[in-house]
């Protein structure tokens, strides 16, 4: 048993480091392709040189790297990995940035409530500054300007809001 495999989803992400890196086959298929290969090999070579065991944090980090690309050619991983972010939500609950940025209609509806006092309010840089660090947005990244109007009303003012004539074959 390792130290860090404790809870549930870390014995979860744990096993798939374990099978992945056991198998060795994707080691330098993936190498360019996922961030996530590379540093699973550095961590399975690491603990086997330096005797120095994978902690939770790291695997969490691991199992982040993966984007669900579809790119590595053995399903158990992607299957193991989801199965691992599943137990650490229902563990831990959504962090409150996932939970926001993913939440895209609510922050579009709240946003375009009053899309222009939310822009000069963002413009001000310590508010900028306050709202990428809960959103956990990169300090350099520019945040986007909401429109001044809702895609749907756009689209009405332009005549593309009608149901078509004829249905769709």
């Amino acid at each position: 048993m390792y130290p860090c495999a404790s809870k549930p989803y870390v014995k979860t992400i744990r096993s798939v480091v374990d099978a992945c890196a056991d198998c060795d086959t994707c080691r330098f298929l993936m190498d360019e392709s996922c961030s996530m290969f590379p540093e699973l090999f550095r961590l399975w070579d690491r603990e086997r040189r330096d005797r120095q065991p994978v902690t939770e944090e790291e695997l969490r980090y691991l199992a982040g790297l993966c984007t669900m690309c579809g790119l590595c050619p053995c399903p158990d991983i992607r299957a193991g990995l989801i199965r691992g972010k599943t137990e650490r939500v229902q563990a831990e609950g959504m962090p409150l940035a996932i939970r926001l940025l993913a939440d895209v209609q609510t922050f579009g509806r709240l946003g375009s409530l009053a899309p222009g006092m939310a822009n000069r309010f963002l413009s001000l840089a310590p508010a900028a500054r306050l709202a990428k660090k809960i959103a956990r947005v990169h300090p350099r990244r520019r945040l986007p300007r909401l429109p001044a109007e809702s895609f749907f009303a756009w689209a009405r003012r332009r005549g593309l809001a009608r149901m078509p004539s004829s249905p769709i074959a």
